[in-house]
């Protein structure tokens, strides 16, 4: 966890090759856009490069709806490219010709083609017993075992949660169990995020911002440093797997 949003984008970037290749090709294409003087293309590029320096959940946005205009201005780029060797040249004049041609192709069937294709084949995939099996949260990131012990706590719980254990148990439980936080940090804002910090991090002062949020149960991961000291500080444990431990108030 991060408070800085650009450190947190970074860092998103680093973990997905695809994110940086996405965000690089907009960046690209937003510059070229301005050379060819199509200034909306620009400015709509720039926007939402913007606010995925933000929030990386913009990223999609830009391979949606930024992508495709970088693509032309790229393109654009190329057939005018001047200068290049001969046989640079020729190669790059091939590319464009066998895309005019695919194009062309995709015009003539309005991609109609390709989705249902497309459509068929996913559901086939997932109707399989092998692959469906593999379609749910992994149980050494997600707290899926202890999700049964958050079941039966009273609804007056208050429960203290890491961000992707929150984000879970929102998925969970349809909302109905209320969580401290969750994912969606730029939502949150700053002054909570150090409060999270201070809390998930047992730093000096968690035990004041314990007794402030009024917290009765913490379901934390197995290395979290909270967890150590909640448990010395006698909170007793509920439940306790490889992945995660839901913890009780000392009464």
């Amino acid at each position: 966890m991060t408070r800085d949003p650009a450190k947190a984008f970074a860092l998103k970037l680093a973990g997905d090759g695809g994110c940086f290749a996405a965000v690089a090709l907009a960046a690209l294409g937003g510059v070229l856009a301005l050379n060819q003087k199509k200034v909306a293309h620009f400015l709509l590029s720039a926007l939402l490069l913007v606010g995925a320096l933000r929030s990386a959940r913009v990223i999609p946005l830009v391979a949606l709806l930024i992508l495709p205009l970088a693509n032309g201005a790229i393109r654009t780029a190329l057939e005018q490219a001047k200068g290049l060797a001969l046989p640079l040249r020729g190669m790059l004049d091939n590319v464009l010709r066998e895309s005019n041609g695919l194009l062309g192709l995709d015009r003539q069937l309005s991609g109609l083609v390709f989705l249902t294709g497309f459509a068929l084949l996913s559901v086939f995939a997932i109707s399989r017993p092998a692959i469906a099996r593999t379609i749910q949260f992994p149980v050494d990131r997600f707290p899926v075992g202890a999700s049964s012990a958050v079941e039966q706590l009273p609804p007056t719980a208050r429960l203290f949660s890491s961000d992707s254990f929150g984000g879970y148990l929102i998925y969970r439980f349809n909302g109905a169990r209320k969580v401290f936080f969750d994912g969606r940090s730029d939502f949150y804002g700053a002054e909570f995020m150090k409060d999270y910090m201070v809390l998930s991090t047992a730093r000096p002062g968690w035990k004041d911002l314990l007794k402030r949020y009024g917290f009765t149960h913490a379901l934390l991961p197995e290395d979290s440093a909270l967890k150590a000291a909640l448990m010395e500080a006698g909170w007793k444990p509920l439940y306790q797997d490889k992945t995660a431990t839901l913890l009780e108030e000392a009464r």
